[in-house]
């Protein structure tokens, strides 16, 4: 990856993480599992098991 490349990681990566926390902060313990096991069974169906 080139320099330009890598700072604009390094500028996205942040916000766009902090979006994630936002999005899932209203969630407790339970929720998020059952979002996971979704979200898996999402990638099951779609043939994307390498990321399992």
């Amino acid at each position: 990856m080139t320099e330009h490349g890598l700072a604009m990681v390094d500028q996205l990566f942040a916000p766009h993480i902090e979006n994630e926390v936002q999005l899932l902060k209203g969630l407790d313990r339970d929720k998020l599992d059952q979002l996971a096991d979704l979200l898996r069974t999402l990638l099951q169906s779609l043939g994307d098991t390498q990321r399992l």
